[in-house]
């Protein structure tokens, strides 16, 4: 009994044992089986979410394929805008520079007609000038033939006074002639002796004798001198008559002159008139071209300015669809890129969770064969002694690429591993649907999600694990792949708001 006793005691230790192993079996298979399960869950929803990606890169590729078709004809008409803009504008430009032209070569017209009217006009006014001048000469000599005249009538007139007393006198000498000849007639029938003899005395018969010789020779002297005077007059009245003869011809030819000088300068005046008329009517034609010029160059220019608004208007609106359209390309194509990337990183995702699922099957199938062996090995060892060999608990692994911030927060946070996939900006939606709080307050062991350029994060968003919390919204973060680089850690302060969130 004795014997007995020791032995019961170590079969009852060697079964307690072996119960404890399989127990411990039993829970490693739980636990592989688990991690099966959530190995299978994290590659049924990566490949749900790759198919999903790959969708949204193929409607996001039909998307920049119509926005291309769409750019190209936005560009197409805003080039054919440009060419029909191009073209009216060099048309109605042409027309415009050569109505300038035209009006260029009326004004340069015009001034050489006003210069060569002008030196006309300067030539007849000098001519005017010089006519009137010898108008005002021939003015002075008919003056002054008319003054001459007037003297020579006056003189002509002088001798013919003088010729009339001398005419009177004559006539009084003549009739004393006339008596003194009839005395010296009767004497001349009486001999000189019987005069002497018929005087009272000798002296006085010579007085008779001697004044019938003086009569004799008075009468003689007077018609002597009647007749010199005569001539002398004459001739003195015959030139006179010639002077004042040559006077009036003279003054006719002076006359002519000035009548012919007075129709060179009515001529030159009316010369004058009709350039000047000719000058005025040249402004005025030019005035009416220049108008009509001037309004058919502002017609050209409105319509111009008419046709640059029109095709402002008209591709304005093109321009700013082809911008829209380029920063809508833009966009996609960098949506594009990132969905390309993510997708690469869901199909890394479904890689590692096939192999874990994978590592996950042969770990079980070694747990399982392991917990046979271990029973058979129970059943035959338990009358020798037993053997514990005790395994720690499998722990699922880290699914997010080594170095990356998302890495680091599950590694910091692995309860949330199976309810966060993605990039870091799709985290705070993925934690909703999985049932996580999700709030805007920083909280110490929240996971902060940083947006697309919130607070330096890149296109792919960014998470850190928050270990303080000071205040004024500010909170300290530990992170991975930011300012230390890539799989190094630092603790940075950040600051609340538009783009921050947090999962609890």
């Amino acid at each position: 009994m004795r014997t007995f006793r020791p032995y019961l005691l170590t079969l009852a230790l060697i079964g307690l044992l072996a119960a404890s192993v399989l127990r411990a079996r039993a829970d490693s298979i739980s636990t592989a089986q688990d991690q099966i399960k959530q190995s299978t869950a994290a590659r049924q929803r990566a490949e749900q979410q790759l198919q999903a990606t790959r969708g949204d890169i193929s409607a996001i590729q039909a998307q920049i394929n119509q926005n291309r078709q769409q750019f190209a004809a936005v560009q197409s008409q805003v080039a054919k805008l440009e060419r029909q803009a191009n073209a009216t504008t060099t048309q109605l430009s042409t027309q415009s520079h050569l109505l300038m032209q035209q009006l260029d070569t009326a004004r340069q017209t015009l001034d050489r007609e006003q210069a060569d009217m002008t030196a006309q006009e300067a030539a007849v006014a000098e001519r005017l000038t010089n006519l009137h001048q010898e108008l005002m000469g021939l003015q002075q000599q008919i003056k002054s033939t008319q003054q001459q005249q007037q003297q020579l009538n006056s003189e002509i007139a002088g001798l013919q006074q003088e010729l009339a007393k001398d005419e009177a006198a004559l006539q009084q000498d003549h009739a004393a002639s006339n008596t003194a000849l009839v005395q010296l007639y009767k004497f001349s029938q009486v001999s000189a002796l019987d005069l002497l003899l018929s005087g009272r005395n000798l002296s006085d018969g010579l007085n008779q004798v001697t004044l019938l010789g003086r009569l004799a020779q008075h009468d003689t002297n007077m018609l002597l001198r009647t007749s010199y005077e005569r001539d002398l007059v004459a001739h003195h009245t015959h030139e006179l008559q010639a002077a004042l003869q040559a006077a009036e011809q003279l003054s006719a030819t002076l006359h002519t002159d000035q009548d012919q000088l007075r129709l060179r300068s009515q001529q030159e005046e009316s010369l004058l008139v009709q350039l000047r008329d000719q000058l005025t009517a040249a402004k005025a034609q030019f005035a009416q071209q220049s108008t009509t010029l001037n309004a058919q160059i502002a017609s050209l220019q409105q319509r111009l300015a008419a046709v640059q608004r029109y095709y402002n208007t008209v591709e304005s609106p093109l321009r700013s669809q082809q911008v829209e359209l380029g920063n809508i390309q833009s966009l996609q194509v960098a949506k594009l890129g990132h969905l390309q990337q993510e997708a690469a990183l869901a199909s890394q995702q479904a890689a590692n969770a096939q192999r874990q699922e994978a590592a996950a099957r042969a770990s079980l199938q070694r747990l399982q064969a392991a917990a046979a062996a271990a029973a058979r090995n129970t059943s035959e060892a338990a009358a020798v002694s037993p053997a514990v060999s005790p395994r720690r608990p499998v722990v699922m692994g880290n699914l997010f690429p080594y170095g990356q911030c998302t890495w680091w927060a599950i590694q910091r946070r692995p309860d949330l591993s199976g309810s966060v996939w993605g990039n870091a900006w799709q985290w705070v939606a993925e934690a909703r649907s999985s049932g996580r709080a999700v709030g805007a307050m920083p909280r110490v062991g929240a996971i902060a999600v940083f947006q697309p350029g919130v607070e330096g994060a890149d296109w792919y968003g960014h998470v850190g694990y928050v270990t303080a919390v000071g205040s004024n919204g500010w909170f300290q973060v530990s992170e991975m792949n930011f300012y230390a680089g890539w799989a190094r850690v630092d603790l940075r302060w950040a600051h609340d708001g538009w783009g921050v969130s947090f999962i609890y």
